[in-house]
């Protein structure tokens, strides 16, 4: 598959779901966005058309996951073409069944990790970045009158904080897009392309542990502003303690994780470890 072909595809790829439906569901989608491929091998004649109407088919997959399959398709294409006539047919339900197979495994990943993790995950990040300018700035009300002003550096704030949670959730999508499309082709459409892709086990678990640590932070941060009169009257404006809070849940949260605690042991040992460290500073 030529570079020109693969951006082709690439850049397709993002239109996957743009011709969803009940029936077939995503199969409009992933045979235009294969079709660059089925082009370069096939040329224009009769075994193109059998070609795409064997990839509008039934399909349906994480939209994210889909350039691990649509790598995988453009290269047993390639090996279906260059085989003798009487191998062909045997090559066509190859290439159905390893589709089939290939796009329910990784759905059930990239379901768990971009739905069920980095989704929430990203919202957190930007909620503890936010903390301070937010609780501070933007939603302080002084006797039921409006909220405070928005200070020009809480803007710069409110933006970069709005971008970094839009980072962490689309750049690992967009690369992953990319690269599942180059691994999908050179793993020559084994039944594991996918699957052996990454240590997916363990991204997953990585991805849970931050999202542990960026809970308890939050946590702090919105129980501190709500105390902090009370037990932190040296720091009035604020910022120092939200530094400090942060840190502190990150260690916790370590320390937790590290001597093998559940995630309910887990907070209650750290909710105990900041109501004291509140109560000592």
């Amino acid at each position: 598959m030529l570079d020109a072909c693969k951006r082709r595809i690439f850049w397709r790829s993002f239109l996957i779901q743009g011709a969803w439906n009940y029936e077939r569901m995503q199969n409009i989608g992933f045979a235009y966005s294969l079709l660059p491929s089925l082009k370069e091998t096939y040329g224009d004649g009769p075994e193109l058309r059998r070609a795409v109407g064997r990839h509008l088919e039934l399909f349906n997959t994480q939209p994210f996951m889909a350039g691990l399959v649509l790598g995988m398709a453009a290269r047993a294409e390639e090996l279906m073409a260059a085989a003798p006539e009487q191998e062909k047919a045997a090559h066509e339900e190859d290439i159905r069944n390893t589709k089939s197979a290939m796009a329910s495994a990784v759905a059930a990943i990239g379901d768990r990790l971009f739905w069920g993790l980095l989704r929430p995950l990203s919202l957190l990040l930007t909620l503890v970045l936010l903390g301070p300018a937010l609780l501070k700035n933007v939603f302080t009300v002084s006797e039921y009158s409006a909220p405070a002003h928005v200070s020009h550096w809480n803007l710069w704030l409110l933006a970069a904080a709005l971008l970094a949670g839009f980072m962490l959730y689309n750049i690992p999508a967009v690369w992953l897009r990319w690269r599942g499309l180059s691994h999908g082709y050179e793993c020559q459409g084994s039944r594991s392309c996918g699957i052996d892709f990454l240590d997916w086990h363990s991204l997953i678990r990585k991805a849970r542990f931050t999202g542990f640590l960026l809970s308890a932070a939050l946590f702090v941060l919105v129980l501190s502003f709500f105390t902090g009169r009370f037990l932190f009257r040296g720091d009035p404006d604020y910022g120092l303690h939200s530094i400090v809070v942060v840190l502190f849940s990150a260690v916790a949260a370590f320390l937790c994780k590290r001597f093998g605690g559940t995630s309910l042991t887990g907070y209650m040992v750290m909710m105990a470890l900041f109501t004291a460290a509140f109560i000592i500073f």
